[in-house]
C-alpha cells in the first residue's frame, strides 16, 4: 500500500506562496472535470463574490457610501469572473488588490487583527495557487522561471480508451490537446504530434465531457494509429486465423467501444480493412475506413488492453527520442 501523505501543519497555511505540487498537478490535470467547489478557479470566483456580498452589507449597515461599494462590487466580480474563466492576470489582479485593500484598513485604523490576517493569507494562497495553475496550462513555469519539481512519470497505463487533455502554448496562443500520454509524462518530455489525437475546438463547461462537436481529429495520428494497427495484425494470431479461414477478401478492424453484434458496427467504428490474399494477409494493403472517427458517441477510440499498451510504449519512446515539443495545429 501507498504511504498516507502526511498532513500540513496549521502553520504553514501562513506560507501562502509554498505550493503543493501534487495539488498543482490535480488542479492542472483535471481542470475541466473539478467541480466549482473543489476547483481552485471554482474557489477563487467564490471568495471574489463572497468579497462582493461583505461590501454590499457594509455598505448597509456600516454607511459606506452606495456608488463606492458597488464600483468594488463590480471589480470584485469582473475579476472572479476572468479567475473562472482562466486569466491569469485576473488571479495577478486580486493578490494586488486584496493587498492593497488590507493594506488601507491597516494604515487607517491602525490596528491589525489575527482575523484580517487570516483572511489575507487564505485568499493570497489561493489565488496564488490560480495563478500558477493557468501558468502550466498556458505551458509557463512556476516561480523565479523554474519548472515544477514533479515526480518522476508514471508507467503506461493499461486502461484502454483512457485519454487526457494537456495544454500547450503554441505561435497562436494555448491550445488544449487529447493524448493517452499522462500529463505529467508530457511535462517533462513534450507532445510530439503523433501522440496527439486532436484538440479541444471550445472551452468546455464544468463536468462537461469532450463530444465529437468539440473536437477535432489530428491526420497525422491517424496516420500513426493505420500504420501501428497494420503491424500489430500481422502477428495477431486472431488475425491470421480469420486471413487463414476467408483465403481471399478483407478482414476488418473494428474499433473495440462499439456495442453492435459483428457484422453490422457503424462506419465510424470501422477502423479500416487488411486485404487477404491465400489466406494470408497482404503487408501494406491497409485502408482505413472513410468515415471512422476517433471519437463518436460512444466515447474516443478503444484498440483493447494490448494494443493500447502497446501504443503507449511507442508514443512514449517517440516523445523521449525527440527534443522538439511543436504541437501539431489543426488550422
Amino acid at each position: 500500500m501507498d504511504a498516507a501523505k502526511p498532513k500540513r501543519p496549521f502553520w504553514s497555511t501562513f506560507f501562502w506562496w509554498r505550493i503543493d505540487v501534487d495539488e498543482l498537478n490535480k488542479q492542472v490535470e483535471q481542470y475541466a472535470t473539478l467541480n466549482v467547489f473543489k476547483s481552485v478557479r471554482g474557489a477563487s470566483l467564490l471568495l471574489c463574490l463572497l468579497t462582493v456580498a461583505v461590501t454590499m452589507l457594509a455598505s448597509r449597515f456600516l454607511g459606506i457610501m452606495t456608488s463606492e461599494a458597488a464600483i468594488e462590487a463590480f471589480i470584485w466580480t469582473s475579476i472572479g469572473v476572468g479567475m473562472y474563466l482562466g486569466s491569469r492576470w485576473a488571479f495577478v489582479a486580486g493578490m494586488v488588490l486584496w493587498t492593497l485593500e488590507k493594506g488601507y484598513f491597516i494604515a487607517t485604523s491602525g490596528r491589525v487583527t489575527v482575523v484580517h490576517v487570516l483572511f489575507w493569507v487564505f485568499y493570497m494562497r489561493v489565488f496564488y495557487l490560480g495563478y500558477h495553475v493557468e501558468k502550466e496550462r498556458a505551458g509557463g513555469t512556476t516561480t523565479a522561471g523554474r519548472p515544477p519539481k514533479l515526480p518522476p512519470p508514471s508507467a503506461p497505463t493499461a486502461t484502454d480508451g483512457e485519454v487526457f487533455v494537456c495544454r500547450q502554448g503554441t505561435a497562436a496562443g494555448p491550445k488544449d490537446y487529447v493524448t493517452p500520454l499522462r500529463p505529467d509524462f508530457v511535462q517533462q518530455y513534450g507532445l510530439p504530434p503523433n501522440a496527439i489525437v486532436g484538440e479541444v475546438t471550445r472551452r468546455l463547461a464544468v463536468g462537461e465531457k469532450i463530444s465529437p462537436d468539440s473536437f477535432a481529429a489530428n491526420p497525422a495520428f491517424l496516420d500513426f494509429l493505420s500504420g501501428f494497427l497494420e503491424a500489430q495484425a500481422a502477428q495477431d494470431p486472431k488475425m491470421k486465423s480469420e486471413a487463414h479461414r476467408i483465403v481471399d477478401g478483407w478482414v476488418q478492424i473494428v474499433d473495440q467501444r462499439t456495442r453492435a453484434p459483428r457484422g453490422s458496427e457503424p462506419a465510424e467504428d470501422v477502423v479500416g480493412a487488411i486485404q487477404v490474399a491465400n489466406g494470408v494477409l497482404v503487408p501494406g494493403s491497409f485502408k482505413r475506413g472513410e468515415q471512422y472517427q476517433l471519437l463518436s458517441k460512444a466515447g474516443f477510440f478503444k484498440l483493447g488492453q494490448k494494443n493500447h499498451a502497446a501504443l503507449l510504449q511507442l508514443l512514449r519512446a517517440s516523445a523521449e527520442a525527440t527534443t522538439s515539443k511543436d504541437a501539431w495545429n489543426p488550422e
